[in-house]
C-alpha cells in the first residue's frame, strides 16, 4: 500500500471526522439518544441509520480527497484490484464468513448465548435493528460502513500516517483512531472495536487492497446487528415481526 504526503488541509477532515465527530457522539449525542425511552428509540431508528449512512458518505469524500484534488492515484488510498485479486477474494470471504457461521452457532446453541450477546452489545443496544423493515436498512448501513470506513481508516488515514512515521507506528496509531471513533460504546468496545481494525488491517496489508477488508467490515457489521437483534428481541420478533 501507498503512502500520501500530507497538506494542511488535511487536518480538516482528521480533526473533524477522526476527533471532533467521536466525541460530539460520545459526549452529546449518544447520551441523548440512550436517555430517551425503548418506544421513542424505536421511532427515530431509521433517522439514525439515514444519519449514519450521511456520515459514511463525509468519510468517503474525506479519503476521496487526495485523488479529487491533488491528482494521487486511488491505488494510494487502497482502491486498486490486486493479483489474484479473485483468490484473495474468495480465501478472505470463506474465512471471515465460517468464522461468523461458527460464532453464531457457539452463541444461539449455548444456554446463556443470548445474554452474553447482548452484555457485548449493550453499549450499541440503541441503533440494533428490531423490525424485518430495520433489518433490510441495516443491511445498507452495514454496506455504506464497509466502503466508507475503511476507505477513511485503513485507506486515507493509514496512507497519510505512513507518510509521517514508520508502518508498525501507522499501524498503531489508525487502529487506535478507529477504536476511540466507537468510544460511545465504551472501553472494553473500544478495546474490541480496535482489535477488529487491526484485522481489516491486516487484510488490507495482504491483499494490498481494500476490497477484502471492507468485504470483511460489512458482513462483520451484519453479522453483529442481527446477532444482536436475535439476542435482544428474539422472543419479541417472534411474535411481532413486522
Amino acid at each position: 500500500m501507498h503512502s500520501i504526503q500530507p497538506v494542511w488541509w488535511d487536518l480538516i477532515p482528521l480533526v473533524l471526522l477522526c476527533t471532533g465527530m467521536p466525541l460530539l457522539a460520545a459526549l452529546v449525542t449518544i447520551p441523548r439518544i440512550r436517555a430517551l425511552s425503548a418506544q421513542e428509540q424505536d421511532k427515530i431508528r431509521p433517522r439514525l441509520y439515514a444519519s449514519a449512512m450521511l456520515n459514511q458518505w463525509m468519510f468517503a469524500l474525506a479519503a476521496l480527497l487526495p485523488w479529487l484534488l491533488r491528482d494521487e492515484p486511488l491505488a494510494a488510498i487502497g482502491l486498486k484490484l490486486p493479483e489474484r485479486w479473485w483468490l484473495y477474494a474468495l480465501a478472505g470471504t470463506l474465512i471471515v464468513a465460517v468464522s461468523l457461521v461458527v460464532q453464531r452457532r457457539k452463541f444461539k446453541a449455548s444456554v446463556d448465548g443470548a445474554e452474553l450477546v447482548a452484555q457485548q452489545l449493550k453499549g450499541a443496544a440503541f441503533i440494533i435493528p428490531r423490525t424485518q423493515r430495520e433489518v433490510s436498512l441495516w443491511a445498507l448501513v452495514c454496506l455504506h460502513a464497509g466502503l466508507c470506513e475503511e476507505l477513511l481508516y485503513r485507506g486515507w488515514l493509514f496512507a497519510l500516517a505512513r507518510a509521517l512515521m514508520p508502518d508498525w507506528a501507522a499501524a498503531l496509531a489508525v487502529t487506535a483512531a478507529f477504536g476511540l471513533a466507537h468510544m460511545y460504546q465504551g472501553a472494553k468496545g473500544v478495546v474490541q472495536t480496535a482489535v477488529v481494525g487491526a484485522i481489516f488491517l491486516l487484510l488490507a496489508w495482504a491483499s494490498d487492497s481494500l476490497w477484502l477488508p471492507m468485504a470483511a467490515h460489512a458482513l462483520f457489521d451484519w453479522h453483529s446487528g442481527t446477532l444482536g437483534r436475535w439476542a435482544m428481541y428474539g422472543n419479541h420478533e417472534r411474535a411481532n415481526p413486522t
